[in-house]
Protein backbone atom coordinates (compact mmCIF):
# COMPACT_ATOMS: atom_id res chain seq x y z
CA UNK A 1 0.00 0.00 0.00
CA UNK A 2 1.94 3.12 -1.25
CA UNK A 3 2.20 6.06 1.31
CA UNK A 4 1.46 3.95 4.06
CA UNK A 5 4.24 3.02 6.38
CA UNK A 6 5.07 -0.32 7.39
CA UNK A 7 4.92 -0.08 10.51
CA UNK A 8 1.31 1.25 10.27
CA UNK A 9 0.33 -1.76 8.18
CA UNK A 10 1.96 -4.18 10.45
CA UNK A 11 -0.48 -2.90 13.49
CA UNK A 12 -3.56 -2.65 11.32
CA UNK A 13 -2.76 -6.42 10.95
CA UNK A 14 -2.14 -6.94 14.84
CA UNK A 15 -5.91 -5.16 15.01
CA UNK A 16 -7.77 -6.70 12.40
CA UNK A 17 -6.39 -10.15 12.10
CA UNK A 18 -8.02 -11.78 15.90
CA UNK A 19 -10.88 -10.09 14.55
CA UNK A 20 -10.67 -11.60 10.97
CA UNK A 21 -10.04 -15.26 12.55
CA UNK A 22 -12.89 -15.27 14.99
CA UNK A 23 -15.45 -14.13 12.03
CA UNK A 24 -14.04 -17.56 9.93
CA UNK A 25 -14.55 -19.23 13.05
CA UNK A 26 -18.22 -18.42 12.98
CA UNK A 27 -19.34 -20.61 10.32
CA UNK A 28 -17.66 -24.04 9.41
CA UNK A 29 -18.65 -26.91 7.06
CA UNK A 30 -19.07 -30.40 9.11
CA UNK A 31 -19.11 -33.72 8.06
CA UNK A 32 -22.27 -35.26 9.60
CA UNK A 33 -22.23 -38.70 11.51
CA UNK A 34 -25.43 -39.37 13.17
CA UNK A 35 -28.95 -37.37 12.67
CA UNK A 36 -31.50 -38.04 15.19
CA UNK A 37 -34.71 -36.62 14.21
CA UNK A 38 -37.21 -36.41 17.21
CA UNK A 39 -40.85 -35.34 17.99
CA UNK A 40 -39.51 -31.62 18.89
CA UNK A 41 -36.34 -30.91 16.55
CA UNK A 42 -34.02 -32.59 14.98
CA UNK A 43 -30.23 -32.94 16.30
CA UNK A 44 -27.11 -33.94 14.36
CA UNK A 45 -23.19 -35.21 16.02
CA UNK A 46 -20.96 -33.94 13.08
CA UNK A 47 -16.52 -33.37 12.94
CA UNK A 48 -15.77 -29.72 11.89
CA UNK A 49 -12.71 -28.17 11.23
CA UNK A 50 -9.83 -29.79 12.64
CA UNK A 51 -11.20 -32.95 13.37
CA UNK A 52 -13.35 -31.40 16.23
CA UNK A 53 -16.47 -33.68 17.16
CA UNK A 54 -19.32 -31.92 18.38
CA UNK A 55 -22.49 -33.76 19.06
CA UNK A 56 -26.49 -33.19 19.98
CA UNK A 57 -26.12 -30.07 17.59
CA UNK A 58 -29.73 -28.68 16.91
CA UNK A 59 -30.98 -28.70 13.34
CA UNK A 60 -32.10 -25.15 11.72
CA UNK A 61 -35.55 -25.63 10.27
CA UNK A 62 -38.20 -23.76 8.65
CA UNK A 63 -41.71 -24.07 10.09
CA UNK A 64 -44.04 -26.44 7.55
CA UNK A 65 -41.03 -28.35 6.50
CA UNK A 66 -38.97 -31.43 7.48
CA UNK A 67 -36.38 -33.93 5.74
CA UNK A 68 -33.88 -36.28 7.28
CA UNK A 69 -31.08 -36.88 4.75
CA UNK A 70 -29.32 -39.80 4.03
CA UNK A 71 -26.51 -40.17 6.14
CA UNK A 72 -23.75 -41.84 4.42
CA UNK A 73 -22.01 -38.16 2.51
CA UNK A 74 -24.41 -35.97 4.25
CA UNK A 75 -22.26 -32.59 4.99
CA UNK A 76 -23.67 -29.08 7.04
CA UNK A 77 -22.28 -25.89 8.22
CA UNK A 78 -22.21 -25.20 11.57
CA UNK A 79 -22.84 -21.67 13.22
CA UNK A 80 -21.80 -20.17 16.65
CA UNK A 81 -24.20 -17.97 18.14
CA UNK A 82 -22.78 -15.01 19.58
CA UNK A 83 -19.18 -16.36 18.32
CA UNK A 84 -20.26 -19.14 21.58
CA UNK A 85 -18.85 -22.38 20.76
CA UNK A 86 -20.91 -24.22 23.20
CA UNK A 87 -24.00 -22.13 21.35
CA UNK A 88 -23.96 -23.96 18.31
CA UNK A 89 -26.70 -24.70 15.39
CA UNK A 90 -26.59 -26.31 12.26
CA UNK A 91 -28.32 -25.55 9.14
CA UNK A 92 -30.39 -28.83 7.02
CA UNK A 93 -27.75 -31.10 6.24
CA UNK A 94 -27.72 -31.80 2.31
CA UNK A 95 -26.84 -35.00 0.77
CA UNK A 96 -25.56 -34.07 -3.06
CA UNK A 97 -24.94 -37.83 -3.59
CA UNK A 98 -27.90 -39.12 -2.99
CA UNK A 99 -30.86 -39.16 -5.99
CA UNK A 100 -30.85 -35.11 -6.70
CA UNK A 101 -33.00 -34.33 -9.14
CA UNK A 102 -30.86 -31.64 -10.97
CA UNK A 103 -31.52 -30.36 -14.18
CA UNK A 104 -34.72 -28.09 -13.46
CA UNK A 105 -35.38 -25.03 -15.49
CA UNK A 106 -35.90 -21.53 -14.89
CA UNK A 107 -38.30 -20.98 -12.37
CA UNK A 108 -38.77 -24.76 -11.27
CA UNK A 109 -39.24 -26.43 -8.00
CA UNK A 110 -38.91 -30.18 -6.83
CA UNK A 111 -39.71 -32.15 -3.29
CA UNK A 112 -37.62 -35.38 -3.68
CA UNK A 113 -36.49 -39.03 -1.40
CA UNK A 114 -33.55 -41.09 -1.37
CA UNK A 115 -36.24 -43.43 -3.50
CA UNK A 116 -36.33 -41.09 -6.54
CA UNK A 117 -39.98 -40.19 -5.50
CA UNK A 118 -40.51 -36.84 -6.37
CA UNK A 119 -43.39 -34.17 -6.54
CA UNK A 120 -42.01 -31.53 -9.42
CA UNK A 121 -43.47 -28.15 -9.78
CA UNK A 122 -42.61 -27.73 -13.62
CA UNK A 123 -43.35 -23.88 -13.28
CA UNK A 124 -47.17 -23.05 -14.13
CA UNK A 125 -47.31 -26.20 -16.44
CA UNK A 126 -47.72 -29.15 -14.98
CA UNK A 127 -47.77 -30.58 -11.51
CA UNK A 128 -45.94 -33.87 -11.67
CA UNK A 129 -46.30 -36.60 -8.98
CA UNK A 130 -44.06 -40.30 -9.06
CA UNK A 131 -44.78 -42.74 -6.44
CA UNK A 132 -42.85 -46.17 -6.02
CA UNK A 133 -45.75 -48.22 -5.01
CA UNK A 134 -48.74 -46.30 -4.28
CA UNK A 135 -50.73 -42.79 -2.72
CA UNK A 136 -52.47 -42.66 0.01
CA UNK A 137 -54.49 -38.84 1.07
CA UNK A 138 -55.84 -38.80 4.34
CA UNK A 139 -58.38 -36.72 6.18
CA UNK A 140 -58.11 -36.56 9.84
CA UNK A 141 -56.10 -40.14 10.06
CA UNK A 142 -58.57 -41.68 7.47
CA UNK A 143 -57.91 -42.50 3.78
CA UNK A 144 -60.02 -40.85 1.37
CA UNK A 145 -58.11 -42.37 -1.71
CA UNK A 146 -55.78 -44.91 -2.54
CA UNK A 147 -53.83 -45.16 -5.42
CA UNK A 148 -51.52 -48.62 -6.25
CA UNK A 149 -51.29 -50.54 -9.16
CA UNK A 150 -53.87 -53.43 -7.34
CA UNK A 151 -56.37 -50.82 -7.99
CA UNK A 152 -57.45 -46.90 -6.57
CA UNK A 153 -60.36 -46.90 -4.04
CA UNK A 154 -62.41 -43.90 -3.12
CA UNK A 155 -63.71 -43.61 0.58
CA UNK A 156 -67.69 -42.30 0.37
CA UNK A 157 -70.15 -41.06 -1.99
CA UNK A 158 -69.06 -39.27 -5.35
CA UNK A 159 -70.73 -36.88 -7.22
CA UNK A 160 -69.77 -36.48 -10.76
CA UNK A 161 -70.82 -33.13 -13.01
CA UNK A 162 -70.41 -34.50 -16.75
CA UNK A 163 -69.59 -37.71 -18.28
CA UNK A 164 -68.38 -40.99 -17.47
CA UNK A 165 -66.41 -42.99 -19.55
CA UNK A 166 -65.33 -46.45 -19.19
CA UNK A 167 -63.35 -49.12 -21.56
CA UNK A 168 -64.28 -52.07 -19.48
CA UNK A 169 -67.24 -53.71 -17.92
CA UNK A 170 -69.28 -51.85 -14.92
CA UNK A 171 -69.93 -53.51 -11.91
CA UNK A 172 -72.51 -51.85 -8.76
CA UNK A 173 -73.39 -53.99 -6.09
CA UNK A 174 -72.50 -56.66 -7.76
CA UNK A 175 -74.39 -56.55 -10.87
CA UNK A 176 -72.65 -56.02 -14.27
CA UNK A 177 -73.72 -53.40 -16.77
CA UNK A 178 -73.32 -55.57 -19.70
CA UNK A 179 -74.05 -58.85 -18.70
CA UNK A 180 -76.77 -58.27 -15.96
CA UNK A 181 -80.02 -60.07 -16.57
CA UNK A 182 -83.24 -58.89 -15.66
CA UNK A 183 -86.66 -60.96 -14.86
CA UNK A 184 -89.97 -60.46 -15.18
CA UNK A 185 -89.83 -59.26 -18.54
CA UNK A 186 -93.25 -58.75 -20.67
CA UNK A 187 -94.67 -57.81 -23.94
CA UNK A 188 -96.47 -54.39 -23.83
CA UNK A 189 -95.62 -50.81 -21.60
CA UNK A 190 -94.73 -52.77 -18.64
CA UNK A 191 -91.61 -51.94 -17.12
CA UNK A 192 -89.14 -55.03 -16.19
CA UNK A 193 -87.83 -56.13 -13.00
CA UNK A 194 -84.80 -54.79 -11.72
CA UNK A 195 -81.65 -55.91 -12.90
CA UNK A 196 -80.05 -59.32 -11.57
CA UNK A 197 -76.82 -61.48 -11.83
CA UNK A 198 -73.54 -60.19 -12.52
CA UNK A 199 -70.05 -61.28 -11.16
CA UNK A 200 -69.00 -59.89 -7.93
CA UNK A 201 -66.32 -57.05 -8.31
CA UNK A 202 -63.27 -58.17 -6.73
CA UNK A 203 -62.53 -56.77 -3.14
CA UNK A 204 -60.90 -53.31 -3.60
CA UNK A 205 -57.24 -53.09 -1.86
CA UNK A 206 -56.95 -52.23 1.43
CA UNK A 207 -55.07 -48.80 2.66
CA UNK A 208 -51.36 -49.17 3.55
CA UNK A 209 -51.57 -49.73 7.66
CA UNK A 210 -49.99 -46.39 9.44
CA UNK A 211 -46.62 -47.59 10.68
CA UNK A 212 -46.88 -47.69 14.65
CA UNK A 213 -44.70 -45.19 16.83
CA UNK A 214 -41.25 -45.38 16.98
CA UNK A 215 -40.91 -47.52 20.68
CA UNK A 216 -38.50 -45.34 22.70
CA UNK A 217 -35.00 -47.07 24.04
CA UNK A 218 -35.27 -48.76 27.75
CA UNK A 219 -32.93 -45.81 29.13
CA UNK A 220 -35.15 -42.57 27.75
CA UNK A 221 -37.73 -40.94 29.52
CA UNK A 222 -38.70 -38.87 26.49
CA UNK A 223 -37.25 -38.67 23.18
CA UNK A 224 -34.83 -35.86 25.01
CA UNK A 225 -34.17 -36.87 28.20
CA UNK A 226 -32.88 -39.96 30.15
CA UNK A 227 -34.93 -41.89 32.27
CA UNK A 228 -34.13 -41.75 36.14
CA UNK A 229 -33.04 -38.55 38.34
CA UNK A 230 -29.68 -36.67 37.27
CA UNK A 231 -26.57 -37.77 39.37
CA UNK A 232 -23.21 -35.24 39.39
CA UNK A 233 -23.50 -35.23 35.69
CA UNK A 234 -26.01 -36.15 32.91
CA UNK A 235 -24.13 -39.72 32.03
CA UNK A 236 -24.94 -40.84 35.79
CA UNK A 237 -28.89 -41.84 36.16
CA UNK A 238 -30.40 -42.66 39.43
CA UNK A 239 -33.24 -45.06 39.54
CA UNK A 240 -35.70 -45.37 42.27
CA UNK A 241 -34.46 -47.34 45.39
CA UNK A 242 -35.68 -50.85 45.55
CA UNK A 243 -35.34 -53.96 48.09
CA UNK A 244 -33.56 -55.95 45.53
CA UNK A 245 -31.21 -53.62 43.49
CA UNK A 246 -29.86 -56.80 41.82
CA UNK A 247 -33.38 -57.83 40.32
CA UNK A 248 -34.13 -54.65 39.63
CA UNK A 249 -31.07 -54.07 37.45
CA UNK A 250 -31.39 -57.62 35.70
CA UNK A 251 -34.54 -57.05 34.88
CA UNK A 252 -34.02 -53.62 33.17
CA UNK A 253 -30.72 -55.33 31.38
CA UNK A 254 -32.94 -58.07 29.67
CA UNK A 255 -35.15 -54.72 28.48
CA UNK A 256 -31.81 -53.42 26.60
CA UNK A 257 -31.38 -56.64 25.56
CA UNK A 258 -34.93 -57.27 24.12
CA UNK A 259 -35.47 -53.89 22.73
CA UNK A 260 -31.66 -54.19 21.18
CA UNK A 261 -32.85 -57.53 19.43
CA UNK A 262 -36.25 -55.65 18.38
CA UNK A 263 -34.42 -53.24 16.53
CA UNK A 264 -32.08 -55.12 14.74
CA UNK A 265 -28.77 -55.10 16.64
CA UNK A 266 -28.08 -59.10 17.01
CA UNK A 267 -26.63 -60.11 20.43
CA UNK A 268 -23.24 -61.18 19.44
CA UNK A 269 -21.83 -62.19 22.85
CA UNK A 270 -22.67 -62.53 26.72
CA UNK A 271 -19.76 -62.78 29.10
CA UNK A 272 -19.85 -63.45 32.53
CA UNK A 273 -18.28 -61.11 34.70
CA UNK A 274 -16.45 -62.64 38.13
CA UNK A 275 -15.17 -61.46 41.28
CA UNK A 276 -13.23 -63.25 43.84
CA UNK A 277 -13.73 -63.26 47.79
CA UNK A 278 -12.60 -65.40 50.56
CA UNK A 279 -10.82 -67.14 47.36
CA UNK A 280 -14.41 -68.00 46.40
CA UNK A 281 -15.32 -67.62 42.45
CA UNK A 282 -18.84 -66.30 42.03
CA UNK A 283 -20.28 -64.70 38.81
CA UNK A 284 -21.53 -60.85 39.81
CA UNK A 285 -22.17 -59.61 36.17
CA UNK A 286 -22.23 -59.65 32.65
CA UNK A 287 -21.12 -57.96 29.32
CA UNK A 288 -23.29 -58.12 26.71
CA UNK A 289 -22.29 -56.86 22.97
CA UNK A 290 -24.71 -56.24 19.83
CA UNK A 291 -23.75 -56.36 16.06
CA UNK A 292 -24.15 -52.14 16.29
CA UNK A 293 -21.59 -51.90 18.84
CA UNK A 294 -23.61 -51.28 21.95
CA UNK A 295 -21.73 -52.49 24.84
CA UNK A 296 -24.49 -53.20 27.98
CA UNK A 297 -22.49 -54.14 31.35
CA UNK A 298 -24.25 -55.00 33.99
CA UNK A 299 -22.25 -55.26 37.79
CA UNK A 300 -22.83 -54.52 41.14
CA UNK A 301 -21.85 -50.96 42.06
CA UNK A 302 -18.29 -50.42 43.52
CA UNK A 303 -16.07 -47.60 45.20
CA UNK A 304 -14.97 -45.39 48.17
CA UNK A 305 -18.27 -43.26 48.30
CA UNK A 306 -21.14 -46.16 46.74
CA UNK A 307 -22.78 -47.29 49.11
CA UNK A 308 -23.09 -51.43 49.67
CA UNK A 309 -26.02 -53.03 47.74
CA UNK A 310 -25.93 -50.94 45.03
CA UNK A 311 -26.21 -52.28 40.96
CA UNK A 312 -25.05 -50.61 37.79
CA UNK A 313 -25.46 -50.76 34.07
CA UNK A 314 -23.33 -49.25 32.19
CA UNK A 315 -24.27 -48.50 28.28
CA UNK A 316 -21.91 -47.44 25.79
CA UNK A 317 -20.76 -47.27 21.93
CA UNK A 318 -24.44 -46.58 21.25
CA UNK A 319 -25.64 -44.26 18.74
CA UNK A 320 -28.65 -43.19 20.44
CA UNK A 321 -26.86 -42.89 23.71
CA UNK A 322 -23.87 -40.64 22.47
CA UNK A 323 -26.06 -38.26 20.56
CA UNK A 324 -26.80 -37.01 23.74
CA UNK A 325 -23.25 -37.35 25.72
CA UNK A 326 -20.32 -36.66 24.49
CA UNK A 327 -18.31 -39.00 22.32
CA UNK A 328 -17.48 -42.18 23.93
CA UNK A 329 -19.10 -41.23 27.08
CA UNK A 330 -21.15 -43.76 28.69
CA UNK A 331 -24.43 -44.15 30.19
CA UNK A 332 -24.69 -45.00 33.87
CA UNK A 333 -27.85 -46.07 35.27
CA UNK A 334 -27.17 -47.04 38.86
CA UNK A 335 -30.32 -49.45 41.06
CA UNK A 336 -30.08 -48.18 44.60
CA UNK A 337 -30.63 -50.44 47.73
CA UNK A 338 -34.01 -49.06 49.78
Amino acid sequence: MPGIPPVVIRGLLEEVGPLLSKISSLFRRGVVKTIEDRRTRQVISAVISAGEHRVDVPVHQPFGFNSHAPLDGAVTHVLQNSADPADLVALMPSNPASMRMGGLREGESILYDSAGQKLHFQNGRVVAVDATEGMVINQKGQPLLTLSEQGHVFYGDLYVKGHIYADEDVTGGGVSLNEHAHDGVKKGEEDTGKPGGGNKPPEPPKPPEPEPPEELPPWRETEDTFIGKRGTSNDIRIMPASGDPKIAAETFFQKIVKWLAKNGNKLTGMYPIFSTKNGVRTQTGEIGKFSDGTVATLRPESGRFTPDGWYNIDIGGNADVNSSLQEKSNLKIKFPLK
